[in-house]
């Protein structure tokens, strides 16, 4: 899936919710390596040939080439591009796999067989959209943490408290010791609501008691 803006974003959800129902997906982040219309273009000598072939029934994506560059939208395209990609990356693992490898065995045998490797130039672009749809993924969540942790501020009894923040499913990345540490702050977070550079139990907390730090809320086996 692609690995920029939204997508990002719908990738690591759809992740989350699918393992919450016991079903295990793989949803591989990928970063085009180029710009859209050039990555489009690069389409046609392999089409013109006939190694990529189209099923009839795959109408939307036939008109959209057809159309192209005017269609009103490009995500067939573009997505046939990256796939295009992908295939030429598993080839090359293939290559490796068993052509290097009988090469190396009848003439090397024990040698380490060498690496194919596809150079390709870096889309400096896609990966720092890439990166800003990760950090604003995790400013929602901090947020999300905060509000929850606020509410559980209502209730005196830790237990309940821990309810309260562990209901709102978005402290299954969290460590038992994290989640204690915010249901013993849980005042702290509500006191500092609207005046979080003030009261922010991240940024005042003692640094020798790293346990609300925001770098350690996700689960590091402790």
């Amino acid at each position: 899936m692609e690995s920029v803006q939204f997508q990002e974003f719908l990738r690591t959800t759809l992740m989350t919710e699918a393992a919450k129902q016991g079903v295990a997906i793989s949803a591989v982040p990928v970063i085009p390596t180029g710009d859209k219309n050039p990555r489009i273009e690069r389409l046609q000598p392999p089409v013109k040939a006939g190694l990529i072939r189209f099923n009839a029934a795959h109408v939307t994506l036939i008109d959209q080439l057809q159309q192209w560059p005017n269609a009103d939208h490009d995500d067939g395209p573009d997505a046939l591009d990256m796939l295009v990609d992908s295939d030429g990356d598993l080839l090359s693992d293939m290559l490796r796999e068993k052509l290097c490898q009988r090469i190396v065995d009848y003439n090397l045998p024990g040698a380490a067989v060498p690496a194919v490797v596809r150079q390709r130039p870096k889309n400096e672009k896609a990966a720092a959209e890439a990166r800003l749809a990760k950090a604003g993924s995790a400013e929602a969540t901090d947020k999300a943490i905060r509000a929850a942790v606020s509410a559980a501020a209502t209730f005196e009894d830790d237990a309940v408290a821990r309810a309260c923040i562990v209901s709102f499913d978005i402290t299954d990345r969290l460590s038992d010791k994290t989640i204690a540490a915010l249901v013993a702050g849980r005042q702290a977070f509500a006191s500092g609501v609207g005046r979080p550079e003030a009261t922010d139990p991240f940024l005042v907390a003692d640094p020798a008691d790293p346990s609300l730090a925001a770098s350690r809320l996700k689960k590091n086996g402790a």
